[in-house]
């Protein structure tokens, strides 16, 4: 049976908690007080104020908290002021891989230095975000010693593959407007259908 252990007992998972925005902390407490484990990895951040310098501890995947339980303590979690929800599918609590959790409690440990960054899939249209490449888009075909970006030049279907820094990259999100130039004598072309 899913979610049970070997003895019948309900299974201890990591679970992901939605939470209102800027509430982590508050909503991590909460539930720790209700004697069940929250995690909330952070971040710190330098702030400048005209009058002082200050370092603060931002979440690193704000709106979530962690929680290290049982199915059948849920309620009890869900019930905490600023929770909104366990993240879930088909309306059943989704377990997070525990070596996932562990990856980044031990970079934490370890003094590593940690930030959020977008998250992006093999194959997914990046654009370069600094340097000599700033603005341009391609194809990330590789994650693992480098963000190997290709770039294409679509209309001679040529390609080439350039290595780039992963704080280089974001995803092209959906939606936004693309900016092309374009030639004046293809731009008094007539439209489709011969009207102008």
């Amino acid at each position: 049976m899913i979610g049970l252990d070997i003895t019948g007992a309900c299974a201890v998972n990591w679970y992901a908690v939605y939470t209102r925005h800027q509430h982590e902390r508050q909503v991590a407490r909460l539930i720790e007080g209700k004697e069940i484990t929250a995690f909330l990895p952070s971040y710190p951040v330098h702030r400048q104020w005209a009058d002082r310098k200050m370092v603060i501890e931002k979440p690193l995947f704000p709106c979530y908290v962690f929680v290290r339980t049982d199915e059948g303590r849920m309620l009890p979690v869900v019930q905490t002021p600023g929770v909104i929800q366990v993240v879930s599918s088909a309306g059943k609590p989704v377990p997070v891989p525990d070596e996932e959790i562990d990856a980044i409690q031990r970079a934490m440990m370890g003094r590593l230095r940690l930030e959020p960054c977008p998250f992006i899939n093999v194959g997914d249209r990046v654009r370069i975000t600094h340097g000599a490449l700033e603005d341009i888009e391609g194809l990330l075909i590789r994650k693992k010693s480098g963000y190997r970006v290709v770039l294409s030049i679509e209309m001679l279907q040529k390609s080439v593959a350039v290595e780039i820094p992963d704080c280089y990259i974001e995803p092209v999100r959906f939606g936004r407007v693309q900016i092309r130039t374009v030639p004046r004598q293809e731009s008094a072309r007539p439209a489709i259908g011969g009207r102008r």
